[in-house]
């Protein structure tokens, strides 16, 4: 029975703490996510349109804001325009006493799988009856050449 008792001091209360720390960890992330997710709005309506699509807010630390321009000349166009950025989101709530800069390229946009859907070996059979129907003719000599294609294709996958 004495191993089931613990005193208040015991490592029971620790996960608690550890957990009530985390929490207050995730308060200041959402918060810091809430103001960002405000001055890149301030920021999406500060630069021309065509910047705004080229480049994003990315963070705001320590006085410092940091936007990513997805081209060296995005990043140098809006290196002429910081002081008046750093203005504005200043305007908006935020403590920025300067704007950095980084050229990077945006990740590439996925490239879509191409489906390669094989057809029943009984659809085949029908292809390969269909063409041997027909009389000598182009389309006889394709219909041949899809089934055989297929039919190789069904063999190495299946």
């Amino acid at each position: 029975m004495q191993q089931l008792r613990r005193s208040r001091g015991s490592s029971a209360a620790k996960p608690i703490a550890a957990w009530l720390s985390g929490l207050e960890r995730s308060n200041a992330l959402a918060s810091h996510a809430e103001m960002l997710l405000r001055l890149q709005a301030i920021y999406a309506r500060c630069v021309p349109p065509g910047m705004a699509n080229a480049s994003e807010l990315a963070n705001v630390r320590d006085g410092v804001a940091v936007v990513i321009a997805h081209s060296g000349a995005v990043a140098h166009r809006l290196r002429m325009l910081a002081p008046s950025l750093v203005l504005a989101l200043r305007k908006g709530g935020a403590a920025v006493s300067e704007l950095k800069v980084v050229a990077q390229a945006p990740p590439p946009a996925p490239v879509p799988r191409e489906k390669h859907a094989l057809p029943s070996q009984a659809a085949l059979d029908s292809v390969q009856a269909l063409a041997a129907e027909l009389e000598p003719s182009p389309l006889r000599s394709a219909l041949e050449a899809m089934a055989a294609r297929q039919k190789r294709d069904l063999r190495s996958r299946g």
